[in-house]
Formats: C-alpha cells, sequence, structure tokens
C-alpha cells in the first residue's frame, strides 16, 4: 500500500513538472540557446513519468500474484 502511495505522489509530482516545464517551453523563442534544452527536460520529464507508471503496474502485479500464491497454499494447506 506504502509504495502506491509513493508511487502516486511521484506520478503527481511529474504531472506539476511537466505542466510547469510546458509553460516554460510556451514562453520561450523558439530560436532560443535554452529552448532545445527545455525540450530534453521535458522529454526526460515524460519517460520519468512512464517508467513510474510501468514500475508502478508491475509491482501492483507482483503483489496479485502473490496473493494469489497465498491464496493457493491455503488450500492446500488448510489451518
Amino acid at each position: 500500500m506504502w509504495g502506491s502511495v509513493r508511487a502516486r505522489d511521484a506520478e503527481r509530482h511529474l504531472d506539476a513538472a511537466l505542466v510547469d516545464l510546458e509553460e516554460e517551453i510556451a514562453r520561450t523563442d523558439s530560436d532560443s540557446a535554452e529552448y532545445d534544452y527545455m525540450r530534453g527536460r521535458l522529454v526526460a520529464v515524460r519517460d520519468a513519468e512512464r517508467a513510474v507508471s510501468r514500475i508502478t503496474a508491475q509491482g501492483e502485479s507482483v503483489l496479485a500474484g502473490l496473493g494469489e500464491a497465498h491464496d493457493v497454499l491455503h488450500e492446500a494447506f488448510p489451518v
């Protein structure tokens, strides 16, 4: 549970960073030296957001598998 809460916090922070970067990029002249750097940061934050989402989904899948294994063990060895 705590892991999913932290993952949601990370996703919220990344979402906020994306909004901030998109606004900053919109205000920046495309001929500016900083423009390409900021676009690169935007791509990196999007990649991080996807990675957090993917890792969260994988973690939830592992947890579900452990729950199923737990149930099967109780069926095989009733208490």
